[in-house]
């Protein structure tokens, strides 16, 4: 199965935020710019991010985004802890990484995630 790529949109008017996801398809026929033109709640906001899908889900079946943050332990025997870090896109390697404030590591889809929220957010 092709899985869909997914935009997530954040508007904001600097102390609330909203977010709506979109597919690749409705950005390109004009949905998203419809949405923020029509919708009443977000009629004095601005849009101001636009993260990418990683095309991984949570524990609990959230999407995780490029911005999140999230929780997550290696599953390697001698790393037991749990970790916290924020999603990030690597240009260099075209992947996606787990920034932890201190290093890097790349994501891979046999690590168990658990979103906690996103950079956006306080």
């Amino acid at each position: 199965m092709k899985e869909k790529i997914l935009f997530r949109y954040g508007y904001t008017d600097g102390k609330t935020w909203i977010f709506k996801v979109f597919t690749l398809d409705e950005i390109q026929n004009g949905s998203a710019i419809s949405y923020s033109r029509v919708s009443n709640q977000i009629d004095r906001m601005i849009l101001t991010t636009r993260d990418r899908w990683t095309g991984l889900v949570d524990k609990n079946g959230v999407k995780v985004f490029e911005g999140d943050n999230v929780k997550h332990k290696f599953s390697r025997i001698w790393q037991t802890e749990e970790h916290n870090s924020t999603v990030i896109w690597n240009k260099q390697y075209c992947c996606y990484y787990l920034f932890d404030g201190v290093c890097c590591h790349r994501m891979r889809d046999d690590i168990i995630y658990e979103v906690t929220g996103n950079i956006h957010e306080k």
